[in-house]
């Protein structure tokens, strides 16, 4: 689906559906699954980056990091976010 940013009507968002029904992300490796599919996702969504602007290139990370990290947030999985943050995954399940 495509939108307008409110903050910048002349910014078209993107977004993407992942599908993670048949995951448990409360386990590891449910968790890292679903992780690569949303990294997947956000990468086509912020397009193919083959510009060796500076700024582009900037952009295009900035648009990763935040799609993820929405997404991510979205799920509200803890062991997901312990996953996304770098913390240790048995504090998220234990």
């Amino acid at each position: 689906t495509a939108g307008t940013d409110a903050a910048n009507p002349s910014r078209i968002v993107t977004s993407l559906e992942v599908e993670y029904t048949d995951l448990n992300h409360a386990t590891t490796a449910g968790a890292k699954t679903l992780y690569k599919r949303i990294a997947h996702a956000a990468h086509t969504v912020c397009g193919p980056n083959h510009s060796r602007s500076v700024k582009v290139m900037s952009d295009y990370r900035r648009c990763v990091k935040e799609a993820v990290n929405a997404a991510v947030e979205k799920v509200g999985a803890p062991t997901l976010t312990a996953l996304h943050q770098g913390g240790s995954l048995r504090q998220a399940t234990g």
